[in-house]
């Protein structure tokens, strides 16, 4: 795979740096991609192959298959860098038939922008951490992407507390960019967002960020709880799964409906672009 795409970047006359500019990404993503480091979302390869002008119906779904295929692998090659409960959660993810997740500060990984994710990776990351490190971990949190992607996945529930839109993570263009993907992964079938506005005041999701993996049909469950470390993934809590099974029903009744998300997100589009902002290009404050 990565030794077609390089191919068919060189056949353009293009550097990596050209190309990845193109297409807005960085330089890092482009060179891993064509390393075999990291996998590629069908998306990114569809894209990569078009600003090609690779264009030919069967050649195209060869190399989708191929992608599909390496992606399903690449958990293996992500080493040090991800903590091992993370990767054997990310294996779990990939073959339940329901996810449900909820965030209170951030957006769910799944759905973020690479800059949007390097921004929160980095602000997460230890003294210990090298830059190539955080390079590894945003390159496997975009790769996880490919989830969605996949012809057979699991369906996908969001729920996310305004906060998260409203804070400024990475800036206005960054913000801007992340909310218009949004927009658009929740075309995806299968996906919905809903949110949970600041006018509902304090709610049960306050209490923190909470993922339920839903295995054979309402039988078998797991819980992962999220924090700094890595989070907990347990099958053993089934008191607390049920408790937060239906927390997350509860928040479904009270959230921003599937029809009203674009029109909320384009309230948060309209406030990037008329709230002040510093030097940092960060919401200026009064």
């Amino acid at each position: 795979m990565q030794i077609e795409l390089r191919k068919s970047r060189e056949a353009t006359r293009r550097s990596q740096k050209e190309v990845a500019d193109a297409l807005a990404w960085s330089p890092s993503k482009l060179l891993r991609i064509e390393n075999g480091a990291v996998g590629i979302t069908v998306t990114d390869l569809r894209a990569l192959l078009d600003h090609y002008g690779v264009r030919d119906r069967k050649r195209v779904e060869e190399l989708t298959k191929l992608a599909q295929a390496s992606r399903r692998l690449n958990t293996a090659t992500y080493g040090s860098s991800v903590p091992q409960s993370t990767i054997k959660f990310w294996n779990l993810r990939t073959s339940a038939v329901r996810v449900r997740q909820f965030e209170t500060l951030l957006i769910p990984g799944l759905l973020q922008t690479e800059e949007y994710a390097r921004e929160v990776i980095t602000a997460y990351s230890t003294p210990d951490l090298s830059p190539e490190d955080i390079d590894d971990r945003v390159a496997a949190r975009m790769d996880q992407k490919g989830l969605l992607d996949r012809e057979e996945r699991p369906e996908l529930y969001f729920m996310i507390d305004e906060a998260a839109l409203r804070r400024w993570v990475g800036g206005r263009e960054v913000m801007r960019n992340q909310v218009e993907q949004l927009k658009k992964e929740a075309e995806r079938p299968g996906l919905t967002i809903q949110i949970l506005p600041f006018d509902l005041g304090v709610h049960g999701g306050i209490r923190g960020p909470f993922q339920i993996l839903e295995f054979a049909e309402g039988t078998d469950y797991v819980l992962y709880l999220d924090d700094a470390s890595g989070g907990i993934a347990s099958r053993d809590m089934e008191a607390e799964t049920e408790r937060y099974l239906t927390l997350f029903w509860d928040l479904e009744n009270i959230a921003t409906k599937q029809w009203e998300l674009n029109e909320f997100l384009d309230r948060v589009l309209a406030d990037l672009h008329t709230k002040p902002a510093d030097e940092n290009g960060e919401p200026a404050t009064t």
